[in-house]
């Protein structure tokens, strides 16, 4: 198969070291430990208040971890996580790997796992460094940096399959069921403590979160930013990604759920 670079997409950082793991675990939203050897997982870095900073996956690599998260809040995520390791023996930097993915030829799919999450698993078969998403793609790390660049087509199989792009534009301002996190299985609600779990927990536990990620699709232009209202003109989201397809705009949004319709957008899709 021919390699994805996914330089633009994602930056490669190292997390080494004896404590790398339980490091990351008390850190995190996912939860590592119930992860196999060779296992790898989407997550989420949140600031105290529950919200976002950061996003991507997280794979084992040569007894440490790599998180693979949006160039735009990479170094800020290495500066936030810094302040927590203490005497931890945990080191933290670029990686000198590049982020890569295979299988575009494969269609995505709409199908999710059978406990309704979308989940991250090593592909039986393939380099350790290689995991596959349940669309049928992989996404993992290289010393090569790739020279197909076809990251439009990554990224439209991303929109149909619901992996989110935590950026600059985005970070710091929804909890993770508002970006659909939960349904990717980066959100664990029994691992124990991490900064920000008490809101996700209360968010889950005290009712369903009001607003969540959709696809939307337009044949006029949509922009990051831009309000979404529904057809009475009442506010009821706001796009935070976009991309040009062949026959108009797709955008992923933070909606209010159970809309039927939205003014200006020709599809509406929630991802759960």
């Amino acid at each position: 198969m021919e390699l994805v670079s996914l330089l633009s997409e994602y930056r490669v950082i190292a997390v080494a070291g004896a404590d790398a793991k339980d490091f990351l675990q008390a850190q995190l939203t996912c939860d590592l430990n119930s992860l196999g050897a060779d296992e790898g997982c989407f997550g989420a870095l949140l600031n105290p208040k529950g919200k976002v900073q950061s996003a991507g996956y997280l794979l084992p690599h040569q007894g440490n971890w790599l998180m693979l998260v949006h160039p735009e809040v990479a170094e800020q995520t290495v500066t936030h996580l810094s302040r927590y390791v203490l005497r931890a023996k945990v080191e933290l930097g670029e990686s000198g790997l590049y982020a890569v993915g295979l299988g575009l030829a494969n269609p995505p799919s709409e199908q999710t796992a059978d406990d309704g999450t979308r989940g991250f698993n090593r592909l039986p078969g393939i380099s350790e460094n290689f995991f596959c998403l349940p669309d049928g793609r992989q996404v993992g790390v290289s010393s090569d940096p790739a020279e197909n660049a076809d990251v439009a087509a990554w990224r439209h199989a991303d929109f149909q399959s619901g992996v989110v792009s935590v950026n600059q534009a985005n970070h710091d301002r929804f909890i993770p069921a508002m970006l659909g996190l939960d349904t990717l299985g980066a959100v664990s609600f029994s691992k124990g403590c991490y900064p920000g779990q008490e809101i996700v927990a209360r968010a889950r536990h005290l009712g369903r979160v009001k607003r969540t990620l959709a696809l939307v699709k337009s044949g006029d232009a949509l922009t990051v930013g831009q309000d979404l209202t529904t057809p009475d003109g009442a506010r009821a989201g706001e796009v935070i990604d976009v991309l040009a397809v062949a026959d108009g705009w797709q955008a992923q949004a933070v909606v209010n759920r159970d809309l039927e319709a939205l003014s200006g957008v020709d599809e509406l899709r929630y991802y759960a």
